[in-house]
């Protein structure tokens, strides 16, 4: 379970480190051995190109075909993202090949977003920033399998990104 309780959308706030996204971060794989292999967000309402950007250590542009390194509390990860008609899909994956479920559920409470403004005026609106999948590294019988984690229901988050809203 990952959320943020709140009674509307999270505003975006241009401090250097962003908008924090999610807090108390806790993940079940069940089987306690387990390792995170893959983490997949999607945020969608995006219109303003490179100057909107999750930040986990360093920015990660959510712009069509960007690929990069983000270190994190001694934690590497490769980020792809792929952008469609507004929505940019983010796979993070371990340079490691998987990390622990304590290292994850750090990293998850660590995401923020971040409009950088330094174009002008960020277009007003709602962004969408959701965990869409898991992948944990499979069934203790099998090493080579990979299982995909459930009940992502509630690990969306509202930020609203302009004017401060009254």
């Amino acid at each position: 379970r990952a959320g943020y309780e709140t009674d509307g959308p999270l505003v975006v706030n241009n401090a250097e480190k962003g908008t924090v996204l999610f807090q108390d971060t806790e993940i079940d794989t069940v089987e306690t051995e387990q390792m995170i292999s893959e983490l997949t967000f999607r945020v969608s309402g995006l219109v303003d190109g490179a100057e909107e950007q999750l930040l986990i250590g360093q920015a990660i542009e959510l712009v069509d075909g960007t690929t990069t390194t983000v270190t994190y509390n001694g934690l590497d990860l490769t980020a792809n993202v792929t952008l469609v008609d507004g929505v940019a899909t983010v796979v993070l994956t371990p340079a490691d090949g998987e990390f622990t479920v304590a290292q994850a559920q750090y990293f998850i409470n660590a995401v923020c977003f971040w409009h950088t403004h330094t174009g002008g005026t960020a277009t007003s609106g709602i962004r969408t920033i959701e965990i869409v999948s898991m992948s944990d590294s499979g069934y203790l019988d099998d090493p080579l399998a990979t299982s995909p984690l459930a009940e992502f229901n509630g690990l969306t988050v509202d930020v609203w990104v302009g004017p401060a809203l009254n």
